[in-house]
């Protein structure tokens, strides 16, 4: 649901609640906190997202840097990953000394629609300040007039209003949705919310008399002030007419004070940009016992890799929520590294030349807060959750050895930042 279309149901609500002399201000913004904590759809994620070394359904916040370089409404995620050492093991099976000197980075450019919810979904204290401020709503409608703010109906509240379920709620976020930037088509929706509304409170005299005072108002908005339907200056007008008939208490806590719009959702679009590029450079020599004396061998491996000019994985980037207010970013911060053209110089104890996922190679493993991570998984739980804008974190892994040479040393020293620069 938009923020544009949010506003004004919140509008024509609290105009039905002073003209109808029976409900209070508090229980009609009751309705407008309702809409405006609707979280907006989820992009699916085809590759498991970047996460961080916190608690996984929690993040941390932090300063998002400015710059008019990501574009408008855009914002730029760049995160980049080196990886250098090596080990030496032994056993039965012979011997092993390898070396890695390899580097990876991806950058992806998200998008935002520029419309500010009152809740953020990734945040579970949002979502219980979202819970408080309905309940405190609530208790002024019930202060009152001695009703409850969401009972729909004669009796009580803002007529129908508090009925609506969250399948209706998304419904008709999918129809806010279809119109696109069409202002006009938002503001029609929001009008017919509140006629079902009405509708569904039974269609009294004093319904259908609310119903044409709010057209008159909107006539007039259009008609003598000039206004078209789903303009800024049609909302104001809206906007300021209803505030006359609006009466409030000193005490009175509106849901605009109570849950301010200041969250944006940045997501893919069509025509988003991810670049990236891997580069690895390895050497092993050893010697491998088969059958009799052992056998020397060393080898190279050499590769470069660049995202592909229009990679799937675009689209499949997870959404980031920003606060307006804190200037802070949740979400699972989008890593994507190509995969790399390796040249080999092995023989038949090493892998051939080919295009591979190098990430895939590591075998070692690092203890972090008691879990075991290898060394994909640790990149994506460090970059989990709420996130901070840059950052950078270093990791030792130890090697896991293989079957018959588990015997010796070694480690492998991650450092990996981000930065996500947003217009």
């Amino acid at each position: 649901m938009t923020a544009f279309t949010l506003k004004t149901g919140a509008i024509v609500v609290t105009m039905s609640a002073a003209l109808l002399s029976h409900a209070s201000a508090a229980e009609a913004q009751l309705g407008s906190l309702l809409k405006r904590a609707i979280p907006k759809p989820q992009p699916t994620v085809a590759q498991p997202p970047p996460e961080v070394a916190q608690a996984p359904q929690t993040g941390k916040a932090v300063r998002v840097q400015e710059s008019t370089e990501a574009g408008p409404g855009l914002v730029r995620v760049r995160v980049t990953l080196t990886l250098q050492g090596g080990h030496d093991l032994k056993g039965n099976g012979g011997s092993i000394k390898e070396t890695f000197n390899d580097s990876f980075w991806s950058e992806i450019t998200l998008k935002t629609d520029g419309e500010l919810t009152a809740v953020n979904p990734m945040d579970p204290e949002s979502l219980k300040a979202a819970d408080e401020a309905q309940r405190r709503l609530q208790e002024q409608g019930t202060g009152a007039n001695g009703r409850s703010g969401t009972s729909g109906g004669p009796g009580g509240g803002v007529p129908g209003l508090g009925n609506m379920d969250m399948s209706k709620m998304m419904a008709l976020q999918q129809k806010v949705k279809a119109c696109g930037n069409d202002q006009a088509c938002k503001q029609r929706i929001a009008m017919e919310m509140m006629n079902e509304q009405y509708a569904d409170a039974g269609g009294s005299p004093q319904m259908q008399q609310v119903q044409t005072q709010i057209q008159a108002i909107s006539n007039m908005c259009i008609n003598e002030k000039r206004q078209p339907m789903g303009s800024k200056g049609y909302q104001d007008c809206m906007d300021a007419e209803g505030r006359k008939r609006t009466t409030r208490s000193d005490n009175f806590v509106s849901a605009e004070e109570l849950m301010p719009d200041r969250y944006l959702g940045y997501a893919t679009y069509e025509g988003c940009k991810l670049t990236g590029r891997t580069k690895i450079t390895r050497t092993v020599q050893g010697v491998a016992i088969v059958e009799g004396p052992g056998i020397p061998y060393s080898y190279t491996e050499v590769g470069e890799g660049d995202v592909p000019a229009s990679s799937p994985l675009c689209s499949a980037a997870p959404t980031l929520v920003y606060d307006t207010k804190t200037n802070t970013v949740w979400g699972n911060v989008p890593f994507f590294p190509p995969e790399a053209d390796v040249k080999s110089t092995a023989g038949i104890f090493g892998r051939q030349s080919s295009v591979r996922n190098a990430m895939s190679d590591y075998n070692y493993v690092a203890d972090v807060d008691g879990q075991h991570f290898g060394v994909y998984d640790w990149v994506h739980k460090a970059l989990e959750g709420q996130v901070a804008a840059s950052g950078k974190k270093t990791q030792v892994f130890e090697p896991k050895g293989y079957a018959n040479m588990t015997t010796g040393s070694g480690k492998l020293t991650a450092t990996m930042s981000w930065t996500i620069v947003r217009d």
